[in-house]
């Protein structure tokens, strides 16, 4: 009895994961929306503008080309990660970041235009309206331009907090 108690549920579990890990086709997230993010896959160096090391970030497939894994290095040593990936419940990407000061962004958005961008929610708290917008778009050269705004009254102006040119590390 035992036997076929431990049996049924291996079988069980067997066909659980077989159910979320692979599709009707065999493989795990085959679709083109999966790779929509991959231009920003590499190991770069991120200039500003006047050509200033910001920092360094190495961008690698996740579980199968389901998702993107960041790991940044600020130059002055500041360390952050983020987790991107295609949901397919909200029809939207979606990236988790967090870094080595405690501070978290969750984002989601959409490719447009041949950019990825992705918004905060709003937050209306003690200190006010904010909600922040970031995009990265690939450049003819090679390059990713990364830019990161904020907005604290309802979009009407939207502040620079970054602004990076990624370029593969050679």
């Amino acid at each position: 009895m035992k036997s076929l108690f431990y049996m049924s549920t291996m079988l069980i579990i067997c066909n659980w994961n077989s159910l979320f890990s692979q599709n009707s086709t065999g493989t795990a997230c085959p679709d083109s929306l999966y790779n929509q993010f991959d231009f920003w896959i590499g190991d770069w160096v991120v200039k500003n503008a006047k050509g200033d090391t910001l920092g360094f970030n190495i961008i690698e497939r996740l579980e199968d080309g389901c998702g993107l894994h960041e790991h940044w290095t600020s130059a002055k040593g500041f360390k952050g990660t983020s987790i991107s990936f295609y949901n397919v419940n909200t029809q939207q990407w979606h990236q988790s970041w967090i870094d080595g000061r405690g501070g978290s962004i969750l984002m989601d958005g959409n490719l447009e235009n041949g950019a990825m961008v992705m918004w905060t929610e709003r937050v209306d708290g003690e200190t006010g309206y904010s909600q922040n917008k970031t995009s990265w778009t690939p450049l003819d050269d090679g390059r990713v331009k990364h830019v990161w705004e904020k907005t604290s009254d309802g979009g009407k102006t939207w502040l620079p907090v970054f602004e990076g040119y990624y370029s593969p590390r050679r």
